[in-house]
């Protein structure tokens, strides 16, 4: 693995903020896996690498005593990339230290704050492993469903409630995260399908849900939405000689439906091989008629 040390913009500006969105400040540095036939040139490279952890880890604390006072901007803009940035920063254990201060700011903001900023609050103790209760309370039913996505809260039935209410309507989450949330990547019911996924262990438990998704998704996002969908109604393969249930029919009859789910991109194809379905819209409307 290579390691490089982030700490400019695509412009060579040194700006800590543009790590929020991108790239998470605390790790440090970036990896990718190179193949086999650079393992030589890698292990050659190695102490060049461990320079690089070295110095990025270094700046950490100036990192964060620089994004400090950017978390009482005036311009929202930069409030929302600071509390991002900050998000990052206080997973580092060279910062641990500032975490709890932090963690108490955060809280606070659940009394006057926009809704983006509630938002990025509630996203960001998630990722710090600590329970936003606070945020299961905000009036915003979205900022509820923000708090309920971390992993803190996973034993908690509210939280349950709350993602399940926001599944309700999946495209309108999606619409509401991109706008108050902009940094963030991917469509939000990926990450309410997965909490939701791991909080549950039958499809029973979660059919009104699975078929709110099913009705708006696409090919191309089935490896985010409906296809672990499709594998939880299918923990085993499918076979002939049994009839299916009816969760399963009626999540296949919302799939055969959307004609944005067919005739684009193969990805779903593998999805139906793996739960032994066929992987042909007429043979799929065929087994569920």
């Amino acid at each position: 693995m290579r390691a490089t040390c982030l700490g400019t913009t695509a412009t060579g500006r040194y700006e800590p903020l543009y790590w929020s969105g991108w790239v998470p400040f605390f790790e440090s540095v970036s990896f990718y896996e190179d193949d086999e036939e650079e393992d030589e040139e890698l292990e050659e490279d190695e102490d060049q690498d461990a320079d690089s952890v070295a110095a990025c880890k270094a700046i950490l604390r100036d990192v964060y005593l620089a994004v400090l006072p950017l978390l009482d901007s005036p311009d929202i803009d930069v409030r929302q990339a600071a509390v991002g940035a900050m998000g990052h920063l206080m997973v580092a254990p060279e910062l641990a230290e500032f975490r709890p201060e932090q963690a108490e700011r955060m809280e606070r903001l659940t009394h006057h704050s926009s809704v983006s900023d509630r938002a990025a609050a509630a996203l960001t103790l998630g990722k710090w492993d600590l329970a936003p209760r606070a945020f299961l309370h905000d009036p915003d039913p979205f900022v509820r469903a923000v708090a309920a996505l971390a992993p803190a809260l996973d034993q908690d039935p509210a939280a349950l409630a709350e993602i399940r209410h926001a599944l309700t309507d999946p495209a309108a989450a999606d619409d509401w995260f991109s706008e108050h949330v902009p940094e963030a990547e991917g469509k939000f019911r990926f990450a309410l399908i997965a909490t939701l996924l791991r909080r549950t262990s039958d499809i029973d438990e979660i059919l009104p849900e699975a078929l709110a998704v099913a009705r708006i998704t696409s090919a191309y996002t089935v490896d985010n939405d409906w296809g672990p969908l499709l594998k939880r109604a299918f923990p085993e393969p499918y076979a002939p000689s049994a009839p299916l249930t009816a969760p399963q029919q009626q999540l296949l009859s919302a799939i055969v439906d959307n004609d944005e789910c067919w005739d684009s991109i193969s990805n779903p194809v593998l999805w139906f091989r793996r739960v032994g379905l066929p992987d042909k819209r007429a043979s799929i409307r065929a087994l569920v008629s």
